[in-house]
């Protein structure tokens, strides 16, 4: 491109210098400072996009696939927790407004196990112990099987009296659950493995059947259950706060009498405490003081124990009679299988994890990203409920 020359604001003449080896000598000096230029542009430009590039590598790239657990050679990432969250989000209506991460991490993996609470109660790692481990226990949960499960919870609605051909309610069917997938943001795949989770922990509750003998040893049992913390609700929490004072007022006024100021907290007993007869295992934090061990004799008929602490409340049992050896009921036999089954993941993720087969990732950066991402669905009704 040719230079022109300015010109002087008087005379119109070039300001370019005459001497024709001064006019060259400059003109390298010139081509030095455009290469320089745009050198230095072009290291900007790069810069900028590097940034750019780094951020959205950080914040949107790299964190869904971050590892956050492993069983054995199965690996769950950021994402998959993410979409697990919106999954059960999705399931139950969305009614979880604020997601902590304490929240997040119970889903990944709960330590307040609880299978009474259903498969939602337990954490992704050990649902995955359950898949991993039901062979041991002849479970084998089929395609069919999870097509029938799927078609049981978006089956079609026909009214009574209303007739309608199997076309109709396939399309109807498939309707609803594609409608299901879109709004929630989650693939078929996706929900087959929730389904696979749920119906292997049904059938692994069953499979502890196997364990439970046909006679075991019962006492006939009373209990006052208080919660650990005072409850907020009630004008005074002064009985809510000292164990040791509840247990005083129901030496001192009777036992009957205190339960059943404390009866909204019972979940087997009755309002005045009756427990009635129960089987050694269905409540382990119970069994030294109920029925005794090697080392020591269990507890007096009559005789109250002190506070023990049985998951989120503190108990204050009474022996009536026993113990004695008897059938298990269906009742008790299903809170035994229950109990078996929790004993056994957490036996199984202890053993993981000493032996380095099951790990964790406990990241707080990348579990506050996690809440990020869920707390943009969360409160949002975005489609069909499994409960509706």
């Amino acid at each position: 491109m040719d230079i022109i020359p300015k010109q002087n604001q008087l005379t119109g003449d070039s300001k370019q210098p005459k001497d024709r080896r001064i006019r060259l000598s400059r003109m390298p000096m010139n081509r030095r400072r455009k290469r320089f230029l745009l050198i230095f542009i072009s290291v900007f430009l790069l810069t900028i996009c590097g940034i750019v590039t780094s951020a959205w590598y950080l914040n949107f790239y790299l964190p869904p696939r971050v590892q956050s657990a492993v069983v054995n050679e199965t690996e769950f990432d950021q994402g998959d927790l993410v979409k697990r969250v919106r999954m059960i989000q999705a399931a139950t209506g969305y009614a979880q407004t604020n997601i902590s991460l304490t929240d997040v991490l119970r889903i990944l993996y709960n330590p307040d196990l609880d299978v009474s609470a259903g498969p939602f109660n337990l954490g992704m790692v050990q649902l995955e112990l359950l898949i991993q481990a039901s062979g041991e226990f002849n479970v084998d949960i089929t395609d069919s099987d999870i097509d029938a499960f799927i078609g049981t919870v978006f089956e079609a609605d026909v009214p009574p009296g209303q007739e309608t051909t199997q076309d109709q309610l396939d399309r109807e069917f498939q309707e609803r659950y594609r409608s299901y997938l879109n709004f929630n943001r989650i693939t078929d795949d996706e929900f087959r493995r929730l389904a696979l989770e749920q119906l292997t922990f049904l059938e692994m509750v069953q499979a502890m059947d196997e364990n439970i003998a046909e006679e075991i040893e019962h006492v006939d049992v009373s209990w006052i259950r208080v919660p650990l913390m005072p409850d907020p609700i009630k004008a005074s929490t002064d009985t809510f706060e000292d164990v040791r004072a509840v247990r005083e007022r129901a030496l001192a006024e009777g036992f009957s009498k205190v339960a059943a100021d404390y009866s909204e907290n019972f979940v087997y007993a009755l309002n005045n405490g009756s427990v009635g007869w129960i089987p050694k295992g269905a409540f382990p934090d119970l069994d030294r003081w109920l029925f005794g061990t090697e080392e020591l004799p269990g507890m007096d008929v009559g005789e109250l124990s002190e506070g023990i602490q049985s998951g989120d409340h503190f108990v204050i049992a009474k022996v009536n009679d026993g113990p004695k050896v008897m059938e298990v009921g269906a009742r008790w036999r299903s809170k035994l299988r229950e109990q078996l089954l929790e004993s056994w993941v957490e036996d199984r993720f202890e053993k993981g994890t000493s032996e380095g087969r099951v790990a964790i990732n406990f990241d707080s950066t990348l579990y506050e990203w996690t809440v990020e991402q869920l707390m943009q669905t969360a409160g949002q009704k975005r489609g069909l409920s499994l409960r509706e």
